[in-house]
């Protein structure tokens, strides 16, 4: 990746919020079912370029333009717990959406409510829990993503 589109990145999401540092680039190709795929090893074959953080839909928007108008791969994931996260080629950004973990809105009139990307089951049950509701989660476990099971996965 051109230095100049590394800053350009950490203007987007702060310096502290973007690594290519190679330890850190590891941990997100680690992923133990790796094994299933390539026997003998627990991490993908391809390190991302860079791994960026944003904080909000805005940051996740001007890292696609950039990584499009530069012609960069990008690849987003919530809390990582699948192969499937990991760039499967070289060149790609990782985006991870760890920084964007709110409930946005909770509308108990017409019971629906609005989570970032990185809320899990268990905050949503025990969010719904103090408010006399209950979720119907799939049985994926408490720390999964909502975002990412209700609409990437199986959900």
């Amino acid at each position: 990746m051109k230095e100049e589109v590394y800053k350009i990145l950490e203007s987007i999401v702060g310096a502290g919020n973007l690594s290519r540092d190679p330890a850190v680039l590891d941990t997100y190709i680690w992923q133990f079912p790796a094994e299933f795929f390539m026997p003998g090893d627990r991490f993908m074959p391809f390190r991302p370029e860079a791994v960026a953080l944003p904080g909000s839909t805005e940051e996740v928007q001007a890292i696609v333009k950039l990584c499009n108008m530069q012609g960069l791969k990008f690849k987003p994931m919530s809390t990582g717990f699948i192969v499937s996260n990991s760039p499967v080629q070289p060149g790609v950004i990782q985006i991870d959406l760890c920084r964007m973990n709110h409930i946005v809105e909770w509308n108990e009139k017409d019971m629906y409510v609005v989570v970032e990307p990185f809320v899990g089951w268990r905050e949503l049950q025990a969010e719904a829990w103090k408010r006399g509701f209950d979720v119907s989660a799939p049985a994926v476990g408490g720390n999964t993503s909502v975002v990412a099971n209700c609409t990437g996965t199986w959900g």
